[in-house]
């Protein structure tokens, strides 16, 4: 009986894991975005920038 309670202790922290997991996955994804989001308005920004003093 104590071995199946372990076993069943063991699914739901694998089962919390991996829910934490995914949710850590989905934040990194969403950060990663959102700085090539970033980076690619301050690439435009600049590049708008150098062609209004370069003209």
């Amino acid at each position: 009986m104590k071995e199946v309670e372990e076993i069943d202790i063991g699914w739901i922290g694998k089962g919390i894991l991996k829910k934490y997991f995914w949710k850590l996955c989905k934040a990194t994804c969403l950060v990663r975005d959102l700085r090539n989001f970033l980076v690619n308005i301050a690439g435009l920004v600049v590049e708008d920038a150098t062609r209004f003093f370069l003209l």
